[in-house]
């Protein structure tokens, strides 16, 4: 993104390299000592309303393939048609691992089953599976000099760092906003947040 010629960044720092031609190899090396994992996203029609209450439901056993279960339609009903439920399952995946989408969609739908959420007996009308690569950093042994060279870099060149990606930071959804309110501020000479 470019206002008056400052960039901002929120992209993944894994196309920097594509993206930045002659990268000193320094970025090159913190861009590659970062550690993320990749997220399967895999999203469910079920033709019952309102399979729960809640929004989301985080699962932290080891016998389910999912981390979190959330329900769009419960918050915004136009997510889904009258009468039916969305649903998103996510799947933490280790980047580049290989990935047998009917496998990890059925097992899920098991799972979920198995937990009460739904029913064996209700309809799945929608099946779909997205890999999102990157999907989460990983506070890891090499994500704080990765983070303070890239940095830097943004700071010579004059380069905004907006977003999960942009800061390489584990940000929730209200955190996400605030940074690019706070990016946008910075580009425009506004109040941030």
């Amino acid at each position: 993104v470019f206002a008056d010629d400052r960039p901002a960044c929120a992209v993944a720092w894994s196309v920097l390299p594509q993206m930045i031609m002659k990268l000193p190899q320094k970025v090159v090396e913190g861009v590659n000592a970062r550690t993320y994992r990749d997220v399967v996203a895999i999203h469910r029609g079920v033709g019952r309303e309102r399979v729960v209450k809640g929004h989301g439901v985080y699962y932290p056993e080891p016998e389910d393939p999912f981390y979190r279960v959330s329900f769009p339609s419960n918050m915004a009903p136009s997510t889904a048609p009258p009468g039916c439920t969305s649903i998103i399952a996510e799947v933490a995946v280790d980047p580049g691992s290989p990935l047998d989408e009917t496998k990890v969609t059925e097992d899920c739908i098991g799972a979920l089953i198995r937990s009460g959420v739904i029913s064996a007996h209700d309809p799945i009308l929608l099946k779909k599976c997205y890999r999102l690569s990157p999907g989460y950093v990983v506070y890891d042994a090499a994500r704080a000099n990765s983070v303070e060279v890239i940095g830097d870099y943004f700071k010579e060149m004059g380069i905004i760092p907006a977003g999960r990606f942009g800061e390489w930071r584990f940000f929730n959804m209200d955190h996400t906003i605030m940074s690019g309110l706070k990016a946008a501020a910075t580009i425009t000479g506004g109040d941030g947040p």
